[in-house]
């Protein structure tokens, strides 16, 4: 009877050690998937003194003072071209030009803007150079690749390469990417209306 008894608890120890060690490897699993998903939220870090390429044409009016509203006036940054981020604070995006040595002041303008800066960056900045062989800028047909050189928008080139060609439009406007109509301002004063059917666009309204 005794060793019944002691069988008995013998068989109970091992189950409860079963039973713990099975208990802490679920909370473990389930601890690590909430780490994962949080990673996955992050916004990504933006380190400063690392060399970025420029991803789509950027317009300037002043390089101390440009805004991400996206004004098609005065001069362009070309996509592909190398820079150096110096400082990113607040709302203001500072790098330099590696290849003309000029320094610029890219200024987030919440007025016109529903995104982060982090997001913001992402748009204009990029580890890979979209202008080197196997880059977005080669997927593009003969006439995208002029026009997007050129800093100039047609019908018939997708939204990728308007993108590309022309930035981003203000997102107080253009909230989401996946509409068929986007607005850009030409100038502080008029608008340009973009229209796409199928991912391509059809008619450009001034």
């Amino acid at each position: 009877m005794a060793a019944f008894k002691q069988k008995c608890i013998m068989i109970i120890l091992i189950a409860s050690v079963f039973l713990s060690a099975t208990a802490f490897a679920d909370n473990f699993s389930v601890r690590e998937k909430a780490l994962e998903r949080s990673g996955k939220q992050k916004e990504p870090k933006i380190k400063s003194g690392e060399i970025y390429y420029v991803r789509a044409n950027m317009w300037f009016e002043h390089a101390k003072n440009f805004v991400s509203t996206n004004f098609h006036r005065g001069m362009i940054i070309p996509a592909g071209t190398e820079v150096k981020v110096l400082q990113v604070s607040g709302v203001d995006i500072r790098f330099v030009d590696q290849v003309n040595n000029v320094t610029y002041d890219y200024i987030h303008a919440l007025k016109h803007s529903r995104i982060k800066l982090p997001q913001l960056f992402d748009q204009y900045f990029s580890k890979e150079n979209v202008m080197a062989a196997g880059g977005a800028f080669s997927k593009f047909t003969k006439e995208e690749q002029d026009n997007i050189k050129n800093g100039v928008i047609a019908p018939g080139m997708s939204k990728e390469a308007v993108l590309m060609a022309y930035g981003y439009p203000p997102s107080h406007v253009t909230p989401n990417l996946t509409s068929d109509t986007w607005v850009y301002w030409e100038s502080r004063a008029g608008k340009m209306i973009v229209h796409f059917k199928d991912n391509i666009l059809t008619v450009i309204e001034r």
